[in-house]
């Protein structure tokens, strides 16, 4: 799936549509591939942050809960 993302990348990149070279199409290749990495590690810590503000808002909810009853 990423590999069709990137050769579509690749293709419709206005710049890059100009040089098509084999060496070209190779850094795009790598720089889309650091662009991927940098935006995995970016998600990877937004998921912990959100679990942590869960678990920080879990014990106020069960709180909550208690007082409701």
């Amino acid at each position: 799936m990423y590999l069709i993302f990137i050769i579509t990348l690749l293709f419709t990149t206005p710049a890059f549509a100009q040089d098509v070279s084999p060496d070209t199409i190779n850094k795009r290749i790598l720089q889309l591939e650091a662009e991927k990495t940098k935006l995995e590690e970016i998600y990877k810590e937004i998921t912990v942050r959100i679990d942590e503000l869960r678990q920080l808002i879990a014990p106020k909810e069960t709180d909550k809960l208690k007082e409701d009853k």
